[in-house]
């Protein structure tokens, strides 16, 4: 049975074992994040809580979808719609807690903000190529 891919009973693909792997690792990053955002001590920048688990919570999804991206070979548009508006969403996200972390005021508006609106230009596209 090489090569054969798990089917559901609905004739759907299954998650299977990678599936529900990265959907735990998921899960675990953000469920950390919001622990340590609701358990701190003080409002002040964690390199811990708003550095590493606030970017992991991010960057993740992103890599994700761009893992989509590849395993289908980018014949989807809007899956690579979506995977570009997460991947800007992420660096934004990244270029502000390294700012942050490294104890500039973040201007504004930033370079961050490139990429939020990117995120929403390209979820909007993704959105109307799907209904389309």
């Amino acid at each position: 049975m090489r090569g054969h891919k798990a089917v559901g009973s609905r004739g759907r693909r299954s998650w299977g074992r990678d599936g529900w792997i990265i959907f735990g690792a998921l899960f675990a990053v953000v469920a950390a994040y919001a622990a340590g955002v609701t358990f701190r001590d003080s409002e002040d920048f964690s390199l811990f809580v708003d550095g590493v688990l606030g970017l992991l919570s991010v960057l993740l999804p992103a890599a994700v979808s761009l893992l989509m991206v590849y395993r289908l070979k980018g014949q989807r548009p809007e899956i690579v719609l979506a995977a570009a508006a997460l991947s800007c969403q992420a660096a934004g996200d990244a270029y502000y807690v390294v700012v942050s972390a490294a104890g500039v005021n973040v201007p504004m508006p930033s370079p961050a903000d490139i990429g939020y609106v990117g995120f929403y230009l390209l979820m909007l596209a993704a959105m109307v190529v799907t209904v389309r």
